[in-house]
C-alpha cells in the first residue's frame, strides 16, 4: 500500500517489510493467542526512542513531512478513480 502510494506520487521507494514474513509473524501470534503483535522495524523503534527523548523534535520532523504525505494520499486517490 505505502510503496504504491509513494510510486504514484513520484517519491522514492523505501525498504518495506516482506509481506510473507509479516504474515508468518501474524500466524505465529494467533497460534500463541497473543492479542498484540509488534511489527516495528529498526527505524520505527529508533523513532519511538527519539520521541521519548525529544518529542518536540520528532513532531517538527513529522510536520515537515506533511506535504510529502499529502502528495502520496492525493496520488493514491487519483489511482482509485
Amino acid at each position: 500500500l505505502v510503496r504504491g502510494m509513494a510510486q504514484a506520487a513520484g517519491l522514492p521507494a523505501y525498504r518495506l517489510a516482506d509481506p510473507e514474513q509479516v504474515g508468518e509473524k501474524i500466524v505465529a501470534a494467533l497460534a500463541a493467542r497473543r492479542s498484540e503483535l509488534n511489527l516495528l522495524g529498526a527505524g520505527e523503534r529508533s523513532l519511538a526512542l527519539a520521541y521519548r527523548q525529544t518529542p518536540w523534535l520528532v513532531r517538527a520532523l513529522f510536520r515537515r513531512q506533511r506535504p510529502r504525505f499529502a502528495r502520496m494520499m492525493a496520488a493514491a486517490g487519483k489511482e482509485r478513480e
